[in-house]
């Protein structure tokens, strides 16, 4: 027997029908929910679950004190060559949202630190064809800009490849100087797109090792709240024919305002462990591992923004607010459309690497409507 929950039935499903269109994407005006959705037996499972199989890595507070000292470093490295920046730390590791398994590779722990540069030359953004996209135009004439930065301009715009290799060089060359604490570290520089990647190998007490990858954006701030990053335009879905200058766009980054918005959501405890069994039950399907983090975490952002009431998300709901989670995911993979929170234009499964959405969509459906499957899931470490 079905559960109808309508969104006008408060206590149920705790929405007003004026609540259902969040950014602008309309969502389902029903949701439909089984007896077992709400049964002690299944809130059981799933804090089982939560312990046992969506648990932080190993050393994971080790590799953040490692994190900070290095970025501290960096930042003192670069304010010696008179290059002042403000660190971000963003990203699942740092908001304690990053599970065992996730993550390709054998670094299973990755870093996000955008270096917000304190860029004295006067910019002005100019929009790109693409959402999202901009280009940074020098405000000053030419020949008033800097000698030190006039070679990052080209024909008065601000590349970002130029900005990255600088980075890229300074880092390579301060890499040397960085003092090592006694963890006998191994620390490697690479280009990682428009991020720095450094891969840390620390040896840590009975031979035991960990290995994890910090990677750093450089970053500007402009109009006193607007994040940019180095994005260049390339292939796929995002090629413009008449976009001359896509080797010049940058790219408008949310990760701040999202790491605000999540710190309020997840001073409940309810929350951090929904989002964690979400991308547990992600790393235990192959299909289900192409969704990314940042897909999941949109999904659950989506679902906060609807259900804002600490009390719909206490232990006795754990199993409804799974399921809504299954449910978001479930109808933008068979719309093939996530929105971006913060920017509902930008279509966050365009670049999406499996094909068939459909087949994935399903996987969904049968955990949200099979009991033993989802049992079996969630309740195999219990």
């Amino acid at each position: 027997m079905w559960l109808l929950a309508w969104a006008t039935w408060i206590p149920v499903c705790g929405l007003l029908a004026s609540q259902l269109n969040i950014q602008g994407v309309a969502f389902l005006k029903a949701v439909a929910y089984k007896p077992w959705h709400k049964s002690k037996r299944f809130s059981d499972a799933i804090e089982c679950y939560a312990q046992n199989k969506a648990q932080t890595p190993e050393k994971l507070e080790e590799a953040v004190k490692f994190t900070y000292f290095i970025i501290d470093e960096i930042k003192q490295l670069l304010a010696a060559h008179s290059i002042f920046v403000t660190p971000e730390y963003v990203g699942s590791a740092f908001e304690g949202l990053r599970v065992r398994g996730e993550g390709g590779g054998q670094a299973n722990i990755e870093f996000d630190v955008m270096l917000v540069w304190d860029f004295k030359e006067p910019l002005t953004i100019e929009a790109s064809l693409l959402p999202n996209f901009v280009f940074m135009k020098s405000s000053a004439d030419q020949d008033l800009i800097s000698p030190d930065c006039k070679p990052l301009f080209f024909q008065g715009y601000l590349c970002p490849m130029m900005v990255t290799y600088k980075f890229l060089h300074l880092f390579r060359s301060f890499i040397e100087n960085i003092s090592k604490p006694q963890n006998n570290a191994t620390i490697t520089v690479s280009e990682h797109g428009p991020a720095l990647q450094i891969d840390v190998k620390m040896m840590l007490r009975k031979e035991k090792k960990i290995l994890f990858t910090i990677d750093i954006v450089p970053s500007l701030k402009l109009n006193n709240d607007e994040y940019f990053v180095p994005k260049v335009v390339r292939g796929g879905v995002h090629v413009c024919k008449d976009f001359a200058k896509k080797n010049l766009t940058w790219r408008r980054s949310f990760s701040v305002h999202e790491k605000k918005r999540l710190s309020r959501i997840l001073k409940d405890e309810n929350h951090v462990k929904l989002l964690k069994v979400l991308k547990g039950i992600r790393n235990q399907d192959a299909q289900m591992a192409l969704l990314n983090s940042y897909q999941l975490k949109n999904i659950f952002l989506r679902v906060c923004h609807r259900m804002p009431d600490n009390n719909l998300w206490s232990e006795k709901y754990l199993g409804l607010r799974l399921m809504d989670l299954l449910i978001e995911l479930e109808v933008c993979l068979r719309k093939r459309y996530l929105p971006s929170f913060f920017q509902p234009c930008v279509n966050l499964m365009a670049d999406t690497s499996f094909r068939n959405f459909t087949r994935l969509a399903n996987r969904f459906r049968r955990l949200i409507d099979d009991e033993n499957a989802m049992m079996k899931l969630v309740a195999s470490r219990c």
